[in-house]
């Protein structure tokens, strides 16, 4: 299973956690930056993948719809877990 680690304490603002967000899941280059590029990316993953979003309670409040698209990407790809630390 891979693991991928993603500090919600960089989520200052929308670009920044898509920036964060490109960096630890390691997406190319193409990534579009917004959430329907980011629910593309996540339910496209094909390998059993753990995400760990650590330092949520960090994130800016104009992030919180960023990471409810985590949650909702693991209820659609099977190969995808989510977990969460405050």
């Amino acid at each position: 299973m891979k693991l991928r680690i993603i500090d919600c304490k960089k989520f200052t603002d929308k670009n920044s956690a898509h920036e964060e967000i490109m960096q630890a899941m390691e997406f190319p280059g193409y990534y579009g930056k917004n959430l329907d590029a980011l629910w593309d990316m996540l339910t496209e993953i094909t390998d059993d993948t753990l995400i760990l979003l650590v330092n949520s309670s960090y994130a800016a409040e104009d992030t919180e719809n960023i990471i409810h698209l985590f949650r909702e990407a693991e209820e659609e790809n099977p190969r995808l877990r989510i977990a969460f630390t405050m």
